[in-house]
């Protein structure tokens, strides 16, 4: 059948797809009834997509070898940073040499940052130099987290936000997306630029320079070394320092710090390249489809009524016992301290539980009418009321066996844990109430930050000591030896003991506290500028000014450093590592011993 057209003029159909090469274009010749296709001259068989499509994909960067290099730099100033080295001023530097190399790139690739995601930009940074002044282990390993965490999250929104449209799913799934892409990712833009580099061009342009350039430099800078390490002792000695390092003992380690520095170096290309070029995803449950609703009114109204009646029940208890006072459950046969000291660990556990019920039952219970929506959310209401009272037993409990026992980091942890376990409930019933449920994965994020908030906000190890030196004015005893386990945050607190009327609290103060100086003299007095921290520096400062330390020395030996209390010596490891870390649960502290 011919192609019917209105011109005998040539017609020419040019490919649209870059596939084809422009030499591939055919000619054909349009009549009313038949139309002869002519090939080009010379006739080749090039209808195959270009070579360039069957190369890796770079992810459109303008300049990978520039995101390359600053990867490496990134991971070369961690190495130097870390390597060898406590935390200390280390990690915030780290943090904010990662966001400006991200924003420089992101400058330099035309990238523009989501303004939905900016804000984790301040706690991210706030995290980071929390570990520069708490030394306390759980606020610090707490601290880390946190701050590397919100950085892959700010990174994988960088540019395509959305953080507040996420679910609980989505969050566990976009870190790991994100380890998989940091995984795959890099292959491509290394591949390319390695073949750029080896090509001619590449050659010309910086290989033969460079190599050209390091051979040329080399009998300089032996000869310049040569004459300054003449001219400078100091200068001598710090050359003579690198060389014994260089030295053929310290390979084995150079090629481990090498392969770690390669390794970290491809995987900051992958967290790059999916800050800057990120793959789209659709979200998970979006569509409110993800959880089929198979229960019905019903159902869903018996779960909830039951378990509102059981928590009532409960709820009356606490009220004619424990809200009661000491009388009313001394008068069931419980010692009050053995009533306060249990359930806190159940309950705890009852109100995360709650939540997890709660959650799934609001996605799979059908609410079609108004008045089926308002029953079903008068008694989540009520739940998340009875919940609240059960909060408040849970920390009644807690702050009943402080009074008897003292603090300590488990209960402070769970004083502050318990709180805001608690707070999560505001954000579920703002999301069920509003008919948005995803609304509660940002709020449970922020509530998540408000409990690292807390624990720096609070100076967990200090709070702990003042709190206890406060309550042995009550005539309690002071568990001295647990005090000295704890971190430098709770030092300024310990030394104006020194001071005191308490022999005995002196007796075992003293000789801690020269076994801390003697510790940190050696920890952290010679370390490097990357790992100062202020908390040591104010703990140190503390120390050195107490006029009552001077006459306690610490001797060491090959056995162990020690330090005499009256005519006997004990070892530092006795004083500042006791076993008995958590006062109360123990005989001898239950007895008063």
């Amino acid at each position: 059948m011919g192609i019917k057209h209105s011109s005998a003029s040539p017609l020419r159909l040019a490919p649209s797809s870059s596939n084809f090469h422009s030499s591939t274009l055919i000619h054909m010749t349009a009549s009313p009834d038949a139309y002869t296709p002519t090939p080009p001259n010379p006739p080749v068989s090039n209808l195959n997509p270009p070579t360039s499509n069957l190369q890796p994909q770079t992810s459109n960067l303008q300049s990978p070898d520039r995101l390359i290099l600053l990867a490496l730099l990134l991971v070369l100033a961690v190495d130097f940073l870390f390597y060898d080295k406590p935390l200390g001023l280390s990690f915030p530097i780290f943090i904010f040499l990662c966001i400006s190399i991200l924003i420089s790139l992101a400058v330099a690739e035309r990238a523009h940052p989501a303004f939905s995601s900016l804000w984790l930009f301040f706690p991210m940074v706030g995290f980071s130099i929390m570990v520069f002044v708490r030394a306390e282990p759980l606020t610090t390993f707490v601290n880390v987290c946190l701050a590397l965490a919100l950085g892959v999250l700010w990174a994988r929104t960088f540019t395509g936000g959305g953080l507040f449209r996420f679910g609980l799913i989505d969050f566990g799934l976009n870190y790991f997306l994100g380890g998989m892409e940091t995984l795959l990712r890099p292959w491509p833009v290394l591949v390319s630029s390695g073949k750029q580099t080896m090509s001619a061009e590449g050659r010309r342009q910086w290989l033969m320079p460079v190599a050209r350039g390091l051979i040329l430099a080399a009998p300089v800078l032996c000869i310049f070394s040569f004459l300054l390490s003449s001219a400078d002792l100091v200068f001598a000695d710090r050359l003579r320092d690198l060389l014994e390092y260089l030295n053929l003992d310290n390979i084995p380690e150079l090629i481990q710090r090498a392969f770690i520095v390669g390794v970290a170096a491809f995987l900051a290309i992958g967290l790059l390249i999916q800050s800057l070029r990120p793959l789209r995803y659709a979200l998970v449950g979006e569509d409110g489809k993800l959880i089929p609703r198979i229960l019905g009114p019903i159902e869903s109204t018996i779960i909830l009524g039951s378990i509102n009646l059981l928590f009532a029940g409960f709820v009356v208890i606490q009220f004619r016992y424990l809200f009661g006072g000491v009388e009313n459950i001394t008068e069931t046969g419980y010692n009050y301290s053995e009533y306060a000291r249990r359930g806190f660990g159940e309950l705890a556990a009852v109100v995360f539980m709650t939540l997890l019920i709660l959650l799934e039952l609001s996605s799979a219970a059908r609410r079609e009418t108004p008045k089926e929506a308002v029953t079903y959310n008068a008694l989540n209401v009520l739940t998340v009321a009875l919940v609240g009272v059960m909060v408040i037993s849970a920390l009644l409990r807690l702050l009943l066996y402080e009074e008897i026992y003292g603090f300590t980091r488990l209960r402070t942890y769970s004083h502050v844990a318990i709180i805001w376990l608690g707070a999560l409930f505001v954000p579920y019933l703002v999301a069920l109430l509003a008919n948005r449920l995803r609304w509660f994965a940002p709020g449970a994020l922020l509530c998540l930050l408000g409990f690292a908030a807390t624990l720096n906000g609070l100076n967990v190890d200090r709070f702990i000591a003042a709190h206890n030196i406060d309550r042995s004015t009550r005539n309690s005893k002071l568990h001295t030896r647990y005090l000295l386990t704890l971190s430098d945050d709770a030092l300024p607190e310990l030394i104006p003991l020194l001071a005191g009327e308490d022999a005995e609290v002196k007796a075992v103060l003293g000789p801690g506290l020269a076994c801390r100086v003697d510790r940190l003299a050696r920890d952290y007095g010679k370390a490097g500028w990357q790992s100062r921290h202020l908390a040591h520096q104010v703990a140190w400062d503390s120390l050195q000014s107490s006029p009552a330390l001077s006459r306690y020395y610490v001797i060491h030996h090959i056995d162990g450093d020690y330090v005499y209390i009256g005519d006997e010596h004990v070892t530092c490891s006795e004083l500042l590592e006791s076993f008995v870390l958590e006062p109360g649960l123990t005989s001898e502290y239950r007895e008063g011993r």
